[in-house]
């Protein structure tokens, strides 16, 4: 059966208020703590892979370097991150977490835990795997159509996809042809 249009409509409304409904409950959560929405991505990085650059935090999280650059000098500024030398390197200057950081990390988590449950009030456990199977489906229709290599996806968002790639052989197929390439 094909879908109506206006079906379509619907879809990408609905995902666009979501979104905007997900960002706007994550910046009121974070001003609690007096950080902002760019702060959790940037504080969890560094404190997962300490001794980042800037360009790397840039680059992992696909972001625009001076949107990290005030970022960074925000969490600085607040005590979250500190920078240090490069000893390698003294040109550069790498990022770490303070012991303030450390007390946020499971702040991330229960805002993360609330907003699925208030996302998930009033639904049965049926109803919210279902949800969860349709999104992880939606996401694995998206992805396919504008990845046809599963690094790809990995180096454009950030983070692998969420379903197993050994599945969707198509996806894995150009990553040993671009190493061989790359090598020559």
């Amino acid at each position: 059966m094909e879908n109506d249009i206006n079906d379509y409509r619907r879809i990408l409304m609905s995902l666009g208020v979501f979104h905007r409904l997900h960002c706007t409950y994550l910046v009121r959560e974070l001003r609690k703590s007096g950080l902002e929405g760019s702060h959790p991505p940037i504080l969890m990085m560094i404190y997962s892979a300490e001794g980042l650059t800037q360009e790397d935090l840039a680059y992992n999280l696909k972001l625009d370097k001076s949107a990290v650059a005030r970022a960074v000098a925000s969490l600085i500024e607040r005590g979250y991150v500190e920078r240090r030398r490069s000893e390698k390197d003294k040109r550069c200057w790498q990022l770490y977490a303070t012991e303030k950081t450390e007390k946020v990390i499971p702040l991330f988590d229960d805002i993360g835990k609330r907003f699925a449950e208030t996302l998930a009030d009033g639904m049965s456990d049926e109803e919210t795997s279902t949800l969860v199977r349709l999104l992880s489906k939606t996401i694995k229709n998206l992805s396919e159509a504008m990845y046809s290599d599963v690094s790809e996806f990995e180096e454009e968002i950030g983070f692998p996809p969420p379903f197993p790639p050994q599945r969707y052989g198509h996806m894995q197929s150009r990553r040993s042809s671009r190493a061989k390439r790359s090598r020559k």
